[in-house]
């Protein structure tokens, strides 16, 4: 409650769902940090494209870091028609 006294101007809901984010992500973001800085492989995202639309089926978490990161990542893309 001190936070939202010092600085009433804050957004309540906004705030939570900043801190369940950094709770239900931060985690994976420091373990993918870790793994990119000593040269590992990350697992690739999965793509499915469906009449012209392209659907993630896999790796929610790790595309939410590539944006966040400003990385542009290599995907598995599957092609349905």
């Amino acid at each position: 409650a001190g936070l939202f006294a010092k600085f009433p101007d804050i957004d309540k809901e906004a705030y939570q769902q900043a801190i369940e984010f950094k709770r239900y992500y931060g985690g994976s973001f420091d373990y993918f940090d870790e793994n990119i800085k000593k040269g590992g492989k990350m697992p690739l995202s999965s793509v499915i494209e469906i009449n012209g639309k392209w659907y993630l089926v896999g790796g929610n978490r790790r595309m939410s870091y590539y944006i966040a990161s400003g990385i542009l990542p290599t995907i598995w893309l599957i092609k349905l028609s």
